[in-house]
């Protein structure tokens, strides 16, 4: 699967927007086309995940546990970047649909022993699949109010409850065969069309 940077963060096939809360804030970062299937093909995409500041400088954290979900969106793994592997010696694996909030949920955690200052703490990479869906918009999310407190950023014992969106989409497009024979049945029913009227 191919990654592309865009700003901050990389992301592949999506499209969307992003939410913040005051202080710290989690990002779903997405600003890519839509993802396009053929017909019965897979639709699989990444969504960069990042913290960034919003009214404060910097982002100071010594750990995170947050809550990836959708209602209809699966959610089959999630990368942590080199910011992490790098500053938080201890990450938690990975959980996929185990806490149940969620139809579809990846729950990642990770700390150290002292806050670390960033200017922007890249997360990682989430997989989504799409592949099983009606084509349509679908929302995927970090809402810590609706997860009862779980996701949140924790900075000298200090917490602070976190939230953001980003809406992936998916469209099935015509295989370039069946393109093929309509364009080869619009000339021959121009061609025919010509006739009659000579």
């Amino acid at each position: 699967m191919r990654r592309i940077a865009a700003g901050l963060v990389g992301l592949v096939g999506l499209v969307g927007f992003c939410t913040q809360t005051m202080g710290a804030a989690l990002v779903l970062f997405s600003d890519l086309p839509t993802i396009e299937r053929l017909p019965g093909g897979q639709a699989m995409g990444e969504i960069a995940v990042a913290v960034i500041p919003d009214s404060a400088p910097t982002v100071r954290l010594d750990a995170f546990d947050m809550l990836i979900a959708s209602g209809f969106v699966p959610i089959p793994s999630f990368a942590y970047s080199s910011d992490v592997m790098t500053n938080f010696p201890n990450q938690a694996e990975p959980l996929v649909n185990g806490f149940g909030y969620f139809p579809n949920e990846i729950f990642i955690s990770a700390n150290r022993a002292a806050p670390v200052v960033f200017p922007t703490l890249n997360l990682g990479i989430v997989t989504v699949d799409l592949t099983t869906l009606n084509d349509g918009m679908y929302d995927v999310i970090v809402n810590s109010a609706l997860d009862e407190g779980l996701s949140g950023l924790i900075a000298q014992g200090t917490s602070e409850s976190i939230s953001g969106s980003v809406r992936v989409g998916v469209r099935t497009v015509p295989e370039p065969a069946s393109l093929s024979l309509l364009a080869l049945g619009a000339f021959a029913a121009i061609r025919f069309g010509r006739r009659r009227a000579a």
